[in-house]
């Protein structure tokens, strides 16, 4: 099969971001608490129908996304909201706990893994050395989640609105100075994105299912 067309343009290095390798001493991994935001995206539905998703930067309070939410597949559209253009496709699989997504152009396989908490991991394609992992961060809070690399240092954290609003979901925050803009934020706010819906999804399924149970 062929293989993946470029991403946007060629691997560069990344100044300031060395290219860990497991135990680099040049950058240990971090603190949770001692890592500053350094872009923050607020994530929420954009109507009363929960059928579209609005991602808007929070620092310029401008529209960056949309996401069309559907029951078929592909389950979300992600398009820039400047030119309306599709970036993205993700697919949430029926049958098996996987999120298949195609990045302008591009697969990313999201297995996510239920032994204690759901995460999942892939191999960067911004970062072609790097893998990350979103894993849910709280056990009272479905919708918390960190993304850390292959050292455990954070890079994104998506953190759930602390309100009962149906409308608001959440912010996510990218703490990786090379990734607050281009195919790297993207690639981060995709896959955090759609992460965080397959989470929803499940837990409005669990809740919709305990109530059926309690009025039976």
């Amino acid at each position: 099969m062929p293989g993946n067309p470029p991403y946007g343009y060629p691997p560069q290095p990344q100044p300031g971001y060395p290219q860990p390798m497991m135990g680099n001493p040049q950058y240990p991994p971090q603190p949770y608490h001692m890592q500053s935001s350094v872009r923050s995206l607020k994530v929420e539905f954009s109507g009363w129908t929960s059928r579209h998703l609005a991602i808007n930067d929070l620092g310029q309070g401008s529209l960056l996304y949309t996401v069309d939410l559907h029951n078929r597949n592909p389950q979300m559209e992600f398009k820039n909201a400047s030119t309306n253009n599709t970036i993205a496709t993700v697919h949430l699989r029926a049958l098996k706990p996987e999120i298949d997504i195609k990045l302008h152009g591009r697969d990313i396989n999201l297995r996510v893994h239920r032994a204690f908490k759901n995460e999942t991991s892939w191999q960067s394609l911004a970062f072609p050395t790097m893998h990350f992992t979103w894993k849910v961060t709280s056990a009272w809070k479905s919708l918390d989640f960190e993304c850390v690399d292959q050292n455990n240092a954070t890079v994104a954290k998506f953190k759930s609105h602390s309100s009962c609003s149906m409308r608001k979901l959440g912010q996510l925050d990218i703490q990786l100075p090379p990734a607050t803009s281009g195919p790297a934020m993207e690639e981060l706010m995709l896959t955090g994105v759609a992460f965080m819906y397959y989470a929803y999804l499940k837990h409005t399924r669990n809740t919709n299912a305990a109530v059926a149970g309690a009025v039976a």
